[in-house]
């Protein structure tokens, strides 16, 4: 397509595993790799799995190596981005590299931290608004607290950083409708909008026979714990996967109904959503959303709000169910968990999944490409 042989530097966040935000730059450099494209993989730290990944597919990967302060990710990439804003030293050392090592490029930063000149910034949401939607009561008090006296220094900064990537970058291009609407009500362009992609080769039902005897769940910062809780108290037996075992409130963690199964491998969560009798999403704030995508791919219908991204992924009556209130979510969970729902469902949902399919997200990319070579 582009007739010459051209450099591409992918910037990204933290890269330690290859899901959530990391997902979308690793799979669109390997798919850059196999075109053709000399590609270098930019992060603030990679992890001896993605490098070793990277290194195979003939990516050539820069690590900064900053150190994790945190087990928390989401509280390293609070404490980067506060300090980036501030010092800009990942922007320094970037610039240093590219003065040194690249010429004739082609920029594509994923990072939601690094201010670099780019050609592309893929915005996956500011911060502002995920930080105001938490649901800090579910966490120690000392943590709702501390939230409400950050929340003037963190839309400060957001609002900045924003406007300051916006002059920095020559197209910017948000991971769904909702994240461009956040972007447009600060006052910022956004030029294209391109779902994250999903490798559905991999992610594919595991079993043409599920147990359907358990919903399932994530953990994370952006969970609605309280729904989970009303809806485990029914009875509903609930499988829950993620890394933030240390936020869950205290109600989950002494229901009998309610199984907290950590962090859990790509093999072993293909086959969690596969045999869920559908996969239960309720959120605080999300801009895209990775897993009502997953469970799709793997033939599970999706519970989960009518707003924000996952709004734009499940279909309302074939492939899950899309809730206006709190209510009603706990109402739907109880219902289908009673009831059921129609085998149809479950072939929708794979179908539905192959439009996030890397292969087609990566054809848009080529078209965004050829306009900036041109």
């Amino acid at each position: 397509m582009f007739g010459l042989a051209l450099n591409v530097v992918i910037v990204s966040d933290s890269a330690k595993h290859d899901f959530g935000p990391s997902r979308p730059p690793l799979l669109l450099a390997e798919r850059l790799s196999l075109d053709g494209f000399k590609v270098f993989f930019v992060s603030s730290s990679i992890g001896s799995s993605i490098r070793e990944k990277l290194i195979d597919y003939g990516i050539v990967p820069i690590d900064f190596r900053f150190r994790d302060v945190f087990r928390d990710a989401s509280k390293n990439m609070f404490l980067l981005w506060s300090f980036e804003n501030l010092f800009r030293v990942i922007a320094r050392k970037y610039k240093s590299f590219v003065k040194c090592n690249v010429e004739d490029v082609v920029v594509l930063n994923f990072s939601s931290v690094a201010g670099v000149v780019a050609d592309v910034w893929y915005a996956q949401g500011p911060f502002f608004p995920a930080f105001l939607d938490m649901d800090w009561r579910s966490y120690p008090f000392h943590y709702f607290v501390l939230s409400r006296y950050l929340l003037p220094y963190v839309k400060l900064l957001d609002v900045k950083h924003v406007k300051s990537m916006r002059k920095l970058s020559r197209f910017i291009v948000a991971n769904s409708g909702f994240t461009a609407s956040m972007y447009r009500d600060l006052g910022v362009k956004v030029d294209y909008v391109i779902y994250p992609p999903l490798d559905t080769k991999l992610f594919k039902p595991s079993t043409n026979s599920p147990v359907e005897d358990y919903v399932l769940t994530y953990i994370g910062k952006e969970t609605d714990f309280r729904i989970l809780d009303a809806v485990a108290r029914r009875g509903v037996r609930i499988y829950a996967f993620g890394s933030k075992e240390q936020v869950l409130p205290e109600p989950l963690r002494q229901n009998s109904f309610f199984h907290f199964l950590g962090r859990v491998s790509t093999k072993r969560l293909i086959d969690l959503y596969s045999n869920a009798l559908f996969t239960l999403f309720p959120f605080t704030h999300e801009p895209f959303g990775y897993i009502p995508v997953e469970s799709l791919a793997c033939g599970t219908p999706v519970l989960t709000y009518d707003k924000q991204g996952p709004s734009e992924v499940v279909i309302d009556g074939e492939t899950g169910w899309l809730a206006r209130s709190k209510r009603e979510i706990v109402s739907l969970a109880l219902r289908i968990w009673e009831n059921g729902y129609s085998r149809k469902i479950r072939r929708k949902c794979r179908e539905r999944a192959l439009k996030f399919d890397v292969s087609k997200i990566y054809s848009i990319w080529k078209r965004v490409l050829g306009k900036l070579i041109s």
